[in-house]
Formats: structure tokens, sequence, C-alpha cells
């Protein structure tokens, strides 16, 4: 029963994962975020958000690495979550093992799915400036 809580828990971390996301894709269109639907994702997931925004490492660039290091905690939250929902779970020196590679994955795996999202926008971006130059 508590090992379904636990999934349970994991299945809500990476719900509002995708909502921080959507949220922040959504900040690349200007006026968008001033849109009902623009607000309901800020007042969801801006509050979260800010936690990050306020580490003065974060600050240090034009670009905000804030949203990156945010999505990392949910990683590694859902994966101690997912972990911990495991029926019959012993702790032992590999499961422990286990979990921190399986945190340390998470976050790479995220990083890559950033890094390709990056990717496959500037390819659509720059398709789209090809085009208009033809016309």
């Amino acid at each position: 029963m508590l090992s379904d809580f636990f999934i349970f828990l994991a299945q809500c971390v990476s719900l509002y994962s995708t909502l921080c996301l959507i949220r922040i894709i959504l900040s690349w269109f200007p006026g968008v975020l001033y849109s009902p639907v623009g607000m309901f994702f800020s007042t969801v997931c801006d509050p979260f958000l800010n936690l990050f925004r306020r580490f003065r490492i974060f600050k240090n660039s034009p670009v905000d690495f804030s949203p990156i290091f945010a999505f990392a905690a949910l990683s590694i939250l859902q994966t101690v979550l997912s972990a911990l929902g495991t029926p019959n779970v012993r702790i032992t020196l590999g499961g422990v093992l286990y979990l921190i590679i399986g945190m340390i994955w998470s976050v790479v795996r995220f990083f890559i799915n950033i890094l390709l999202v990056i990717f496959i926008v500037r390819l659509i971006v720059n398709l789209m400036r090809k085009d208009v130059g033809k016309q």
C-alpha cells in the first residue's frame, strides 16, 4: 500500500515536470504568458521555479539556467520516489548504489533531452529563415 503511494507521488512529480516544461516553452513566445493558458502555467509552476531563480550562481549570465537545475531536482525526486515505490525494497549497498546511479542518470538524461529540444527548435527556426529568404 505504501509503495503505491510513492509510485503515485513519482507520477505526480513527472506530471509537474511536464507542466513546468510547457511553461518554459510558452515563455519563448511573446505575449503567450499573458493569455489565460499562460497565466495558468505561471501560477502553477512559477513558485517552484522561483526557488531556483533566487540563487546568485544562476544570474551571472544573460541566459537563465535556473530551470535546468529545477528540472534536475524534480528528476532526482522522481527517481527517489520511484525507488521507494518498488515493492519489497531492502536497503543494501547495491540498492543504494543503484539509487545513486539512477539519480545521476536521470539528471544526465534530462540534460540530453533539453539539448535535443533546443536542437529541434533551432533547426525549425533555421529552416523557417531559409524559407523566408527564398520568397
